[in-house]
């Protein structure tokens, strides 16, 4: 099932098993959104407009509270509830990659034990935005 927490999903994809969703609204208005599905997945989201209020909950404790400029990354584990409350316009893409292709990855690369990711929030990421652009047309 795409990511979509509980909004209308505006249009999903897939390529080779990762859901390329993209979400938008330009109201600001929207409720709380239902919790995810929990799966063995997580997603990354890219702002493709500045996202200028929003909160975001974690096992029914908030987590985040604020904005998302364009182009920053977010990441979420699928494996936790998660709830957001989007209170202005915003237009996102979220890739949701399954953790089986992580740990077919890392063993592939001679890795093993894999089991999280770790990220910094707030990173710019400039090559999976471009990519995330380039995919619009087709979302």
């Amino acid at each position: 099932m795409p990511v979509g927490y509980g909004y209308p999903v505006r249009s999903v994809m897939e390529a080779s098993g990762i859901l390329i969703t993209r979400l938008h609204s330009d109201r600001s208005d929207l409720p709380i959104s239902s919790p995810n599905e929990e799966q063995d997945a997580f997603a990354v989201i890219f702002q493709m407009i500045d996202f200028n209020r929003h909160r975001l909950w974690r096992r029914n404790q908030l987590v985040y509270e604020g904005d998302h400029p364009q182009a920053k990354l977010g990441m979420i584990d699928l494996r936790e509830r998660w709830q957001s409350h989007r209170l202005s316009p915003f237009d996102s893409v979220h890739f949701q990659i399954p953790f089986e292709a992580l740990r077919s990855f890392a063993l592939d690369a001679g890795r093993s034990g894999f089991s999280t990711l770790h990220f910094v929030p707030g990173l710019r990421d400039e090559v999976v935005f471009g990519l995330s652009m380039a995919l619009l047309p087709t979302l």
